[in-house]
């Protein structure tokens, strides 16, 4: 199980589309950040993506053949960029990371990914979870008190201090010897 890479802490949420991954993170990263975590996020999308403004500088450079464009102010910075690899590799965009910065990072997506995880399940969203439960998964977060018949810890997905301070207590208080360097 990878539970580091290069010393910082990762965690997945998984589940079907749909079920609120996004909805889940946005609403304990304030309540991480209020315990004084500094965190990063890897979002995995099977979509194709652009983010940059046509017309701003960047996007021309971009146009003219630049392969990355690194944008930044005092405070803030963006990397845009393309690469000839098709399928880059969670490792590969963990890189881009500025490691002296962060705590944890937070993973929504890979689900592939060999990583401690906690996986999300809403009892009206049809479909087994089955397929998502690893030997790295750490809880799973319900809405529902239906018997799932897997010995893991059961989080209330809608109480967003209790998956918080499970985070904590699991991916920060201790010492994890999964590391991917």
């Amino acid at each position: 199980m990878k539970e580091k890479y290069k010393g910082i802490p990762l965690l997945a949420i998984r589940a079907a589309s749909g079920t609120g991954k996004t909805t889940l993170l946005t609403n304990i990263i304030p309540l991480l950040k209020a315990k004084g975590v500094k965190l990063g996020c890897i979002k995995h999308t099977h979509h194709s993506l652009s983010l940059d403004t046509k017309g701003k500088d960047s996007s021309k450079l971009k146009a003219a053949g630049v392969n990355q464009v690194l944008v930044g102010d005092s405070q803030e910075w963006a990397l845009f960029g393309t690469s000839v690899k098709k399928n880059k590799t969670l490792e590969s965009m963990l890189s881009h990371f500025d490691l002296e910065e962060l705590d944890l990072i937070l993973v929504e997506g890979y689900k592939d990914a060999e990583l401690q995880n906690i996986v999300l399940h809403r009892s009206e969203m049809p479909g087994d979870i089955s397929r998502l439960i690893d030997k790295n998964t750490i809880a799973i977060a319900r809405n529902h008190n239906e018997e799932l018949n897997y010995s893991l810890p059961n989080l209330s997905l809608d109480n967003y201090p209790q998956v918080t301070n499970f985070i904590i207590k699991h991916c920060l208080s201790k010492e994890s010897p999964g590391d991917l360097s």
